[in-house]
């Protein structure tokens, strides 16, 4: 509702006073968001991914994109450096079974390679430490796995394990881990789901 949104607002307010090398809870626009999802969704479709796809969200603050990804029929999990941020992002997803918010540091996350879906919206002010991040996400991800980088550094994309496709900006970018004799069918697949839309 809306009044738990401000509610959460006023909440990422007070605790992002206490992290000066991350952002405030800062979720993208969500009209952005769900574009972004909806494009990653066509490529797990694309990849034959069977039920419903586990969705990460790194930086996951207060739990807005787990309760739109729930909505767009992902099983949504996130993970927050920050205990509050977690423990506030639980209690969106309390009611939704197998449903996990970790606290962590995504730079020593050990269950990357548990998600058909990983997404952030560069969650670190520092540079480095989010290249540290990307980099071991795609590193740690299983095979097949769609990453969601709703603000791309530009790390990634010279990568030969990885098809990266969309644009450097806040449409953001869509990397997939996967064989490449499936690179042609998802960039057909995404092409023709982008222009039925």
């Amino acid at each position: 509702s809306v009044n738990y949104l401000l509610q959460l607002a006023m909440g990422q307010m007070l605790i992002a006073k206490e992290h000066e090398k991350f952002y405030p809870n800062v979720p993208l626009e969500h009209s952005s968001f769900l574009s972004l999802l909806r494009r990653g969704m066509v490529v797990c479709k694309s990849l034959k991914l069977p039920g419903a796809p586990s969705f990460l969200d790194v930086g996951c603050g207060l739990g807005q994109t787990l309760l739109l990804a729930e909505a767009c029929g992902c099983m949504a999990h996130g993970l927050d450096r920050c205990k509050r941020y977690a423990e506030m992002a639980a209690a969106v997803i309390q009611n939704k079974p197998n449903r996990v918010v970790y606290h962590a540091d995504a730079r020593r996350f050990p269950h990357y390679d548990s998600f058909d879906i990983i997404y952030w919206y560069n969650p670190i002010k520092d540079r480095k430490m989010m290249e540290q991040v990307e980099k071991r996400i795609a590193d740690d991800c299983r095979s097949p796995c769609v990453m969601l980088s709703a603000f791309d550094n530009g790390v990634l994309e010279d990568r030969d394990d990885l098809l990266s496709l969309g644009d450097r900006d806040y449409r953001g970018t869509i990397h997939v881990k996967c064989p490449r004799k499936h690179w042609d069918r998802i960039k057909a697949d995404l092409k023709n789901a982008l222009e039925k839309s």
